[in-house]
């Protein structure tokens, strides 16, 4: 992977670099305070969420997946921060990188995950911090990169909603750098010099050693699965029925894409 030094370098060289898609039309109104990770006021719209202007009700979806992912669900944000920064070094991608550093540092959970990641001491972590990033080294480079003994590892410390969520972590950020490689997103000079304050409710730990489904995740999974459908979905989707939250979060971004009529031929679209 690329070290993280490095990665900042390219991301200062990144904040000139021209996009490959219009970022001149107005930012006003794409999110609102519930969806962003930027203080009200502030007027700071990331690429990532512009990058989606020309699709109603995108901007929207894709910024609350962003919130979603890294402070939402069962696994400690600092954790899949890290994570994200990993598939940055993985992938090469200052832009990601730019923005999981500067959430680290908001937090004093996240600068120590970030010093063991840039000095090369994840070793120094504790354990369950250090299968997680285990975790997303193994799965980035290839898709069939977890094997049995790995995940039996992981297992000892994360239950089965955690686990699926780990894996939609670093499915998601490497979705993310593929998007942000694809457009040349130029790192923002905010990102870069201006500290991350986001407004996020406090990470409580989840205590139980097997997932458990509150009322409100039942009554999302009876809403998902109507009972004259329920024996005909994917098992990607029933597995991910474990944990809930994020999966119903990245589903809602998926139809805002698909319902914008598409410009390229279905041909095409099937076999990217």
């Amino acid at each position: 992977p690329v070290s993280v030094a490095t990665l900042e370098k390219q991301a200062r060289a990144q904040a000139e670099a021209k996009s490959r898609i219009d970022h001149s039309a107005s930012s006003a109104g794409l999110v609102d305070a519930a969806d962003s990770l930027e203080p009200a006021g502030s007027g700071n719209v990331p690429n990532y969420v512009k990058a989606f202007a020309s699709r109603p009700g995108a901007p929207v979806a894709f910024a609350h997946a962003v919130r979603a992912f890294l402070y939402g669900g069962l696994v400690q944000p600092e954790v899949k921060l890290g994570m994200a920064l990993r598939v940055a070094q993985f992938n090469s991608n200052p832009y990601l990188a730019a923005h999981a550093e500067r959430f680290l540092r908001s937090t004093e959970e996240g600068k120590k995950v970030l010093a063991a990641i840039s000095a090369e001491k994840i070793a120094t972590l504790p354990i369950e911090q250090r299968l997680a990033l285990k975790y997303a080294d193994e799965l980035s480079p290839e898709f069939g990169g977890i094997d049995d003994a790995t995940f039996r590892e992981v297992r000892g410390y994360y239950n089965d909603s955690q686990i699926i969520e780990l894996t939609e972590t670093v499915g998601f950020f490497n979705y993310f750098t593929r998007l942000a490689e694809g457009l040349n997103l130029p790192v923002e000079a905010w990102v870069l010099d201006t500290p991350a304050h986001p407004d996020v409710p406090a990470f409580h730990p989840y205590a139980g050693r097997i997932p458990f489904l509150t009322d409100e995740h039942l009554a999302r999974i009876k809403e998902y699965l109507p009972s004259t459908e329920g024996t005909n979905r994917w098992n990607s989707e029933r597995t991910q029925l474990w944990e809930p939250d994020l999966p119903e979060i990245w589903w809602a971004f998926g139809k805002t894409v698909s319902k914008t009529p598409s410009t390229l031929p279905r041909a095409i679209r099937s076999y990217v």
